[in-house]
């Protein structure tokens, strides 16, 4: 269940509520802006919420519904996904990073991982660029302005709103036409140039595109990924878990539409056995 459905759920709204208050700490008003956006009172301008460990994401009403996910529901399971590593050579690719949100979570975990955080949307980016360096994290993560898909090149990306969370690549009435790059998941790991300890993807419906279109050897240099999938007409999570397995990515956990894969050792390997 994510924030929107929660808000107004009544078997969800008593998590979620408990969930923000704790994950911000001015979480009573970051909860009254979603219930206020969620009623139809949304504006674009300027708002700052503040993590419980201190970070400051600045976005707009519109744009609140990512860091109460993040920080506030932990769709993401950051514990168990990241745990308290200190590793230095951690690195982390966040793909569809909005404004920053999934980026800050992790490297208040792992203050010593780098960081490679993409995100289309010209005025979304600007928030990214904004929140990455407003709280001192600019040694540690790359932002880059494009969109990730299955072609590289240019594409349409259909903004819904300024900072909004929805923006996507797929066609929408209620959107507006933004030309963006595109690049591919092989482009990004040829990029990075190493193994991808995680790949996090929130990317409104191109996560099918993404993972179908990538090299099995791209796909075989990812450790774990964490992906929000979609409803999008002629593909399913059951077509990308058969495509992650070919890569020896195993589905881990599904908890509403946040899946989790995960590289499973070698039977016989150091790893394998210490299990």
């Amino acid at each position: 269940m994510n924030v929107k459905q929660a808000i107004f759920n009544p078997g969800g709204i008593v998590v979620a509520m408990y969930g923000i208050l704790r994950g911000f700490a001015n979480g009573p008003w970051v909860l009254l802006q979603l219930v206020s956006q969620r009623l139809g009172m949304s504006h674009d301008r300027d708002i700052e919420i503040i993590t419980h460990r201190g970070s400051r994401i600045t976005t707009t009403k519109n744009g609140v519904i990512g860091p109460a996910e993040v920080f506030g529901l932990d769709v993401y399971h950051l514990a168990q996904l990241v745990g308290g590593s200190t590793r230095a050579d951690l690195h982390v690719v966040d793909v569809g990073a909005h404004v920053g949100s999934f980026t800050i979570a992790v490297l208040e975990r792992c203050p010593q991982a780098q960081c490679s955080s993409y995100e289309p949307s010209p005025d979304t980016f600007r928030y990214l660029e904004r929140n990455v360096h407003a709280n001192g994290l600019a040694s540690h993560t790359k932002v880059v302005q494009a969109a990730v898909g299955g072609v590289a090149g240019w594409a349409t990306l259909w903004e819904a709103e300024k900072a909004s969370g929805v923006n996507s690549l797929i066609p929408s009435e209620m959107s507006r036409p933004v030309e963006v790059t595109v690049v591919t998941l092989d482009q990004v790991i040829k990029q990075v140039g190493r193994r991808i300890d995680i790949l996090k993807i929130d990317c409104e419906g191109s996560e099918f595109a993404i993972l179908r279109n990538a090299s099995m050897e791209s796909l075989q240099a990812v450790e774990r990924i964490v992906m929000e999938y979609h409803v999008v007409q002629g593909h399913d999570i059951q077509s990308i878990t058969k495509r992650l397995a070919e890569a020896g990515l195993k589905c881990s956990n599904r908890t509403g539409h946040i899946a989790r894969f995960e590289r499973m050792p070698v039977c016989g390997s150091e790893e394998c056995v210490m299990r």
